[in-house]
């Protein structure tokens, strides 16, 4: 049971080793997490799972992520639009007092 969660760590440990020990970018980190627990997943007993449920939940959370970077982005240009209106609003304001 102990190995078990030693195994189940190994791709977090494996994060925090390639983006603090070898400086790696968080993407090619996350990456390999993803690699790590994929193979945990098909080859080890405890967490055993077949290949196409491993790809259905990888593209359950690419689409998941889609969304979520969907929202994040759109709610970024609402806050960048709303800047723009009010500079533009200050500009207008201040346009007639310059002579």
């Amino acid at each position: 049971m102990m190995i078990a969660f030693f195994v189940a760590l190994l791709p977090i440990i494996g994060i925090f080793v390639l983006l603090f020990l070898f400086r790696q970018s968080s993407l090619r980190a996350g990456l390999f997490a993803y690699a790590v627990a994929v193979l945990i997943t098909l080859f080890h007993s405890t967490f055993s799972l077949d290949f196409s449920s491993v790809m259905n939940a990888t593209i359950q959370g690419l689409l998941i992520s889609f969304i979520a970077a969907y929202v994040l982005t759109a709610c970024h240009i609402n806050r960048i639009s709303m800047v723009v209106a009010i500079i533009k609003k200050t500009w207008l304001i201040a346009k007639p007092l310059r002579r």
